[in-house]
């Protein structure tokens, strides 16, 4: 199964999964005990760039084709985070629509709560945290930006500025250089669910020698897409 973090984190060297301390949390499974009470489902809120993947796959298909030819569906009605740290109930695909519309570079969505549904042809499916929102889109392709697209982004348009800490699966490796990155990397990495980027983290822009601020997955979207002009 092809990861499309994976694809994301060998070109630029770095993956952006917006993710903290506290969206890290495994909760105690106390079902074996039988003195336990059952416990109240664990609602999480997260950073995710599977949704971000997906929003921006939604902006390009909704002025091609209809919404029962998506990959998935979402389960109505889904609670998304803004990165201001507001939440907003989102009721039907037309009320996404219309918050993926009014997204801005200074207010965005950024995170979701887990856990939701997906609806597709072979049943619904919920997905209880962001290694299975990554393992979905992936199947489903949606990927932001292709490994040409970031290669040239690399070369001619920015360069990564190091130290980076990454999230990998339960660890949280910081890279000095890309050469750290190469070596950590450079083995089996079928084991690995989970991708995540500590942010914020810096990039120097080629032309300008700007160094610029990347808050969050949109900032990715948008050095990619709009700074660097490449769609």
């Amino acid at each position: 199964m092809k990861k499309f973090l994976m694809i994301f984190f060998m070109a630029l060297t770095v993956v952006a999964c917006s993710s903290d301390d506290d969206n890290q949390i495994t909760p105690e499974n106390n079902d074996d005990n039988p003195n336990n009470p059952p416990q109240e489902e664990v609602v999480v809120t997260e950073g995710s760039l599977a949704l971000r993947a997906t929003l921006e796959e939604i902006k390009d298909f909704a002025n091609l084709r209809a919404q029962t030819d998506l990959c998935f569906n979402f389960d109505y009605p889904i609670n998304l985070e803004y990165n201001n740290g507001t939440t907003e109930s989102i009721t039907d695909y037309e009320a996404l629509l219309t918050a993926l519309l009014e997204e801005t570079q200074t207010e965005h969505i950024t995170g979701i709560e887990f856990p939701f549904t997906v609806i597709q042809e072979s049943g619904n499916t919920v997905i209880n945290s962001e290694a299975e929102f990554q393992t979905l889109v992936a199947d489903c392709n949606y990927d932001i930006v292709s490994v040409q697209d970031v290669v040239v982004a690399t070369q001619f348009c920015f360069e990564v500025n190091y130290p980076v800490t990454m999230y990998v699966n339960e660890d949280t490796p910081t890279f000095n250089n890309q050469s750290e990155v190469e070596a950590y990397f450079g083995g089996d990495i079928t084991n690995i669910e989970v991708l995540g980027f500590d942010y914020p983290f810096s990039v120097t822009l080629t032309e300008t020698n700007e160094e610029l601020q990347i808050e969050d997955d949109y900032a990715v979207v948008n050095l990619i897409n709009n700074i660097c002009g490449i769609n």
